[in-house]
């Protein structure tokens, strides 16, 4: 199994036992994430922090191809290896969108997705981030531009007529 690890988030202690549980359950399941609370302050613990249980956006939805468009799944996911093997790994082209290709190249390639219907995250919304920080949204919307277009069968004809004008 291998997930992500990012220092500026943590997880409740039991998580990565969770998610595990849930992946060796289910063989037909590639991937599992769950929802993560977001807050604002850094070095913050599960157990205790300001996320007043908001939660991160792009987790909260169930697997689908559709919700694809919001880089599901999220900041802490925990996937069985031969997703790699089958997929290939993250392309280290890409400076700020990196997981969300993987992620949308997976479902293409025919990799499932589950949600965990538990909180099990705390995401940093860091201000000065690789993918959160103003000066490099330029940079990070060119790149996320590309894939919305190359992958967009993936999000179905209505997604990509819903988000085409944001894309441009």
């Amino acid at each position: 199994l291998v997930t992500l690890w990012n220092v500026d988030d943590t997880r409740k202690y039991d998580a990565i036992e969770i998610m595990a549980k849930a992946i060796v359950v289910d063989k037909k399941v590639d991937l599992v994430y769950a929802d993560s609370y977001q807050t604002h302050k850094e070095n913050e613990t599960f157990e205790s922090n300001s996320s007043n249980l908001n939660l991160y956006e792009h987790s909260q939805k169930e697997f689908s191809k559709e919700n694809m468009i919001k880089c599901l799944p999220g900041p802490m996911p925990l996937w069985r290896k031969q997703l790699n093997e089958n997929c290939g790994l993250f392309d280290e082209k890409l400076n700020f969108a990196g997981d969300w290709e993987m992620w949308l190249r997976a479902v293409s390639m025919g990799s499932r997705f589950k949600k965990i219907n538990q909180v099990l995250g705390l995401y940093y919304y860091n201000p000065s981030g690789l993918s959160t920080s103003d000066e490099k949204q330029q940079q990070r919307f060119f790149e996320e531009r590309e894939l919305f277009h190359t992958y967009r069968e993936i999000f179905g004809k209505s997604n990509y007529e819903r988000y085409k004008g944001y894309f441009r």
